[in-house]
């Protein structure tokens, strides 16, 4: 290996054969970097998926619950309607401009 090393670098030249060896090894440290970097990107998409499935889950009981209160507010309305109370007037707030 050195005198192959050695004639090789007499005939092409040592900035030619250090330019060499510099994109092999940056040829080797990309595609080390990518097949561990493809691994974690898979567990992230995983994460993100699992993410969004739980907001939209957060979501669905948001809405659930705001058509079970306007519900309520509707048979409450009716139940006062009954009995021949006025509902309750709803307090006005101040509101900071």
């Amino acid at each position: 290996m050195g005198n192959d090393t050695v004639n090789l670098i007499q005939t092409l030249g040592f900035p030619v054969c250090a330019a060499v060896g510099a994109a092999w090894f940056g040829w080797k440290i990309v595609f080390y970097v990518l097949k561990d970097l493809s691994g974690e990107v898979r567990n992230v998409y995983d994460i993100v998926v699992k993410l969004i499935d739980r907001l939209n889950l957060h979501d669905k009981q948001t809405n659930k619950l705001s058509r079970e209160i306007a519900q309520l507010r509707c048979e409450v309305g009716s139940l006062y309607k009954c009995m021949g109370i006025s509902p309750k007037k709803p307090v006005k707030r101040e509101r900071d401009e």
